[in-house]
């Protein structure tokens, strides 16, 4: 069994082997919440290694304008090589979705394609906002390399924001995907909604239909567990 070491991501290139990872994690099953925030969806692969440069940099982006932000990732001390890493986000103070209005997927095609992820990121993100109006700590992202699933990896990642969450006598939120549902439960977190995505369109083009096929059914359950004394 190899020695794992949490690190929490200092500099810009080290997100570029922490998003590889990321992807592989992500599409390994697929889950919509990859095509869905990078618009890599076609089977072409300089399509793909475009998507993935692009979002790598948007995601350096929000994470340097956003303080509560906190990349983590998990090396393999002899190899140094990544095998997982996570976001956590430490709202302290205030509601964090106060003034925030939609968002639009910028990084997909103009068009339907833009159309349809706008309507559907929106649906996803209106959930936290939903339940988490107040001061709380958000698991943004958690994810294990295929390879080196059920080795304790996630945990170090989840149990780093935990034991700040506890600290500060924060709430923590996740939104979980089925693959993460009961890895989350045995963390002592609750269900408190289940969601899916619903179109917001009638009269669809084929291509609309396309992208739903790349993206839909999607389900995902909003979960929280409260502070420990």
């Amino acid at each position: 069994m190899p020695a794992f070491k949490l690190l929490e991501v200092q500099h810009d290139h080290e997100f570029e082997e922490l998003f590889r990872v990321f992807r592989t994690a992500f599409t390994e099953p697929g889950t919509a919440m990859w095509p869905l925030f990078t618009a890599d969806y076609r089977p072409d692969a300089a399509l793909e290694e475009a998507a993935l440069k692009e979002t790598t940099q948007r995601f350096i982006s929000w994470h340097r304008s956003d303080p509560t932000s906190h990349w983590l990732k998990v090396i393999d001390e002899e190899s140094g090589s990544v095998l997982g890493g996570g976001r956590w986000a430490l709202y302290k103070t205030g509601n964090p979705y106060d003034g925030h209005g939609e968002m639009e997927a910028l990084w997909w095609p103009e068009g339907e394609p833009r159309q349809l992820a706008t309507g559907l990121l929106n649906q996803f993100l209106a959930t936290s906002a939903k339940h988490m109006n107040k001061p709380h700590a958000f698991l943004n992202i958690l994810f294990t390399h295929p390879e080196n699933r059920r080795q304790g990896i996630g945990s170090l990642v989840m149990n780093w924001g935990l034991e700040r969450a506890d600290e500060l006598g924060l709430d923590t939120f996740i939104e979980a995907t089925k693959e993460g549902k009961l890895c989350y439960e045995s963390f002592g977190f609750e269900v408190v909604d289940e969601n899916s995505f619903h179109p917001q369109a009638e009269d669809r083009s084929e291509e609309w239909k396309e992208i739903e096929s790349k993206l839909l059914p999607f389900t995902w359950w909003s979960m929280i567990r409260h502070a420990k004394a």
